[in-house]
């Protein structure tokens, strides 16, 4: 495939601006070097060169040099607080694989939403268990983990209602998929019905067909 393609099979990517192309399982020596780099250009650091803030910061003396730990909360605090204004990186890591997950259902053009499609064997329609046995890679696992609660805050735009199952997607406005409200039991067969089959020829809902499942007004 690489001699077709035209590309050079290589096992380390090297590095860009500075920073490793991470292609495999992140660990903690991954960004090892950043440490080791940051640890380097402060030891050459004098600390009567620096400021009070510095100094304390950086802590020591003249014969010990050493680097005070701050807690994430306190780095994460607003400036005007005593923090750095910094984001939580666990918040902002869930951002982020979220708006992978978002790929999967919102650009099914994408090449790569295509390929990960693919080797999962994924549905056109994805609902909330959809990904639940699956076990992939470190980075569909992540999605994985966040996929119900994106769920939870999404929801489909109906159209004509073709594409949208009426029970299983969340498409009502301020309410869980419809399935999840139901009084009673239902049939497998009608789970994967998409909204417009549920209209009668004037457009209007055909109420007999759910209504004894849900409580309507």
């Amino acid at each position: 495939m690489a001699n077709r393609l035209g590309f050079t099979q290589v096992n380390d990517l090297g590095k860009y601006l500075g920073v490793p192309l991470i292609h495999g399982r992140v660990r903690s020596a991954t960004y090892g070097h950043i440490l080791e780099n940051l640890r380097a250009r402060l030891s050459g650091l004098k600390p009567s060169s620096l400021t009070l803030g510095g100094r304390i910061t950086i802590g020591g003396d003249n014969e010990a040099r050493k680097l005070s730990g701050v807690g994430w909360e306190e780095a994460c605090k607003p400036r005007d607080l005593g923090g750095l204004g910094l984001k939580k990186p666990l918040t902002m890591n869930k951002a982020f694989v979220m708006k992978l997950g978002w790929g999967l259902v919102d650009k099914l053009e994408a090449l790569l939403v295509k390929a990960v499609r693919g080797k999962y064997g994924l549905p056109h329609q994805l609902g909330p268990n959809d990904l639940r046995k699956i076990n992939g890679s470190s980075t569909f696992n992540s999605i994985r983990k966040v996929w119900k609660p994106m769920l939870q805050e999404m929801r489909w735009a109906l159209h004509d209602g073709r594409t949208i199952r009426f029970w299983e997607d969340a498409w009502v406005m301020g309410f869980k998929p419809l399935r999840d409200l139901a009084t009673r039991p239902i049939p497998r067969d009608q789970l994967a019905k998409p909204v417009a089959e549920f209209l009668n020829m004037d457009g209007q809902w055909a109420w007999p067909w759910f209504q004894s499942r849900l409580q309507c007004r």
